[in-house]
């Protein structure tokens, strides 16, 4: 009869060392798919020549719970096992804030044209701080991507808006529907009144038409009236 299996097997640290480099590696042994008896090795940080344990990514997001199961042989440095922390909190969940690393350039130029412009100022003083954001989140969008306006949220993870998180589809429909043609004219009035160098004004009509032809270069997949086909956008302007 074999011996039963020590239950802090997996839990052991060691030193493995691999072409001069050592590492700290605990190991499970057990049985794969194919029935075969193997090591099961997992590395969990590096060890250097005065045996101080560097964690890895994957022990730095282990809870503080976790990181106590595991032993380690005596004379290592573990310090930086319990002060040293990765993205996650202290729990080991992963860190679900602000991401300061979004993509800003095709943003930022945008930004300084409509503060140049007044264009901020003039939707801020119709419709607000929060409702001006979502609207210049939705023509920077547009402006930047050509894509469709489903695709905003998820091209807002990456990509900074002023809008912040970016908007989903039934609050652009809700932002669309809400905005009154008092609004209007009151913001092209705000826009008209900065033309102070007599330059021409003029106004754009666009629609969709749909359209059974499918090799009509401007086609695009939409949405007319209940029926999924393609859509030609046209637009009229004005002087």
């Amino acid at each position: 009869m074999g011996r039963t299996k020590d239950p802090n097997t997996k839990y052991r640290m060691k030193l493995f060392i691999s072409n001069s480099h050592r590492y700290a590696v605990t190991s499970d042994p057990g049985y794969n798919k194919d029935r075969k008896w193997i090591s099961n090795i997992t590395t969990w940080g590096n060890l250097t020549e005065k045996n101080e344990f560097r964690p890895n990514i994957r022990f730095l997001l282990l809870s503080s719970g976790e990181k106590r199961k595991y032993i380690f042989p005596e004379g290592w440095n573990i310090s930086e096992a319990y002060t040293t922390r990765a993205v996650g909190d202290d729990e080991g969940e992963i860190y679900a804030g602000e991401d300061m690393f979004r993509i800003y350039g095709d943003s930022l130029l945008l930004e300084r044209i409509v503060d140049s412009c007044g264009l901020r100022k003039d939707l801020v003083s119709v419709f607000g701080d929060d409702i001006a954001d979502e609207i210049l989140t939705i023509s920077y969008f547009l402006l930047e991507t050509e894509k469709n306006l489903s695709r905003l949220e998820a091209e807002a993870r990456v990509q900074w808006f002023p809008s912040g998180n970016g908007l989903r589809c039934e609050r652009i429909t809700r932002l669309s529907q809400s905005i009154t043609k008092d609004q209007m004219d009151r913001f092209m009035k705000l826009r008209k009144d900065r033309n102070s160098d007599g330059a021409k004004w003029f106004a754009v009509d666009s629609s969709s038409n749909s359209t059974y032809s499918s090799s009509l270069s401007d086609a695009r997949w939409g949405k007319e009236q209940g029926a999924r086909q393609p859509q030609t956008a046209e637009s009229t302007c004005h002087v």
